[in-house]
């Protein structure tokens, strides 16, 4: 059997300990390990005197070999910050929490409700300067008034979206109605 170089020997002994790490997150860790080795081989001594000159600097450059492990970033937690709040229009009215649940109860502008309406916000996100996130029906009640919208009556399950624009206005889609942040808007905005 040839011998091999302690060069050589060392630097697959490192390569061994650095590949064993790899398999040795924590049971249960939702983080994901990465492991970087990073190993100089000199080329090929060509004479029996530059050999152990060639093995030297080797076996330096082995010895300097790094292993970094870095555990993966967590993700981001969804923020409905952007909506939270109170919102409001003539005759309508929407309360969104923290947690991203929205209650919008809707009147015919006068004196009967048309909707009232829960629903959950999901995925928040950024689109351009607004912000959307996307909505499921939690529970429903359209009155009387709702038939004249010709829209269908929303059910539980069903998806829609709610956008605040620069403007600050929530826009629901559901009932297409528009709703003003009260601090923000000018009086008048979204309706008397």
């Amino acid at each position: 059997m040839p011998k091999r170089s302690p060069v050589v020997i060392f630097v697959l002994t490192l390569f061994a300990s650095a590949t064993a790490a790899c398999g040795s997150a924590a049971t249960g860790s939702s983080a994901v390990d990465t492991t970087t080795v990073t190993v100089t081989v000199a080329p090929a001594p060509a004479s029996a005197t530059s050999a152990s000159a060639t093995a030297t600097k080797t076996a330096t450059a082995a010895a300097t070999a790094t292993a970094t492990t870095t555990a993966a970033p967590a993700a981001a937690t969804a923020s409905f910050k952007p909506f939270v709040g109170e919102w409001a229009g003539h005759a309508r009215f929407v309360s969104v929490s923290s947690s991203g649940r929205l209650e919008a109860h809707v009147g015919d502008g006068c004196c009967d409700p048309i909707i009232d309406l829960v629903l959950q916000l999901s995925n928040p996100r950024r689109d351009g300067n607004a912000w959307v996130a996307t909505t499921r029906v939690v529970s429903a009640t359209a009155h009387a008034g709702w038939k004249e919208t010709g829209r269908p009556a929303p059910e539980p399950g069903d998806r829609g979206t709610v956008r605040v624009g620069a403007d600050h206005i929530l826009v629901e889609s559901i009932t297409g109605n528009g709703f003003c942040d009260p601090d923000r808007t000018a009086a008048g905005t979204c309706g008397a």
